[in-house]
């Protein structure tokens, strides 16, 4: 299963979940007498009251491998690295204005000149959200949890196991994913695996309502596109 986010991030060629929760080591439960329903139905409404995640993964999206780690608080705003294409991008999304670092790959992707990198990189590029959306998608915490909770195919319970540390519920889904929640505490996400025929990849969640507020770069380090192709 696929979730699309749209421009350079396609970020979510999703499958079929993937996290890595806050959730405490510990010994799993002896029985978890919950359905796999019962479970996925907890899952859904630990994502929808998360104040941030960390999400990182490997994708595989219309043929192009996507990589992301990303930071993203629900009340607005992400920070992180996504690479498509070659191309690694550094974002940070802070109020109504995006932020790109300037790299050699920046300034390729922008059609500035080469020779700008040696004033310029380093920098950041602000750009109001919207102008920006064409590059970033819908990277957001409600975009893409919310994309992910309503795409979730239906599973069969397949065990326990260690994820990062955490003991884990595995749960198999009707379209080959697994997916493996947290089996103590809130039943966060902890990873997702694609089904194998879809080639789209794994993704993980931490710091699960854990992420600092995330804050605009410093304004002496911030120039506009006009000034970097001007």
């Amino acid at each position: 299963m696929r979730t699309r986010v749209p421009g350079l991030v396609a970020a979510a060629a999703i499958v079929a979940a993937g996290c890595g929760g806050s959730a405490g080591p510990g010994a799993a439960k002896p029985a978890d007498t919950r359905s796999a329903a019962t479970i996925v139905a907890q899952l859904k409404a630990a994502m929808r009251d998360a104040t941030s995640v960390h999400l990182a993964g490997q994708l595989r999206s219309d043929g192009s491998d996507v990589d992301l780690d990303v930071s993203l608080i629900r009340s607005g705003g992400f920070a992180g690295l996504i690479e498509s294409g070659g191309t690694k991008l550094d974002i940070v999304a802070a109020g109504q204005e995006v932020y790109i670092k300037v790299t050699s790959a920046f300034l390729k992707l922008a059609h500035a000149p080469a020779a700008a990198c040696t004033k310029a990189c380093g920098k950041y590029v602000g750009e109001p959200a919207s102008a920006a959306q064409t590059i970033t998608g819908d990277l957001s915490m409600p975009g893409i949890l919310g994309n992910l909770a309503s795409e979730l195919p239906s599973y069969q319970k397949a065990g326990t196991t260690t994820i990062g540390g955490h003991q884990a519920l595995a749960l198999r889904g009707s379209d080959g994913s697994t997916l493996y929640v947290a089996a103590n505490g809130t039943p966060f996400p902890l990873r997702a695996i694609a089904p194998k025929s879809s080639d789209a990849g794994e993704l993980s969640f931490s710091d699960w309502n854990a992420v600092p507020l995330i804050a605009a770069p410093p304004a002496a380090q911030v120039i506009t596109l006009g000034q970097l192709i001007g």
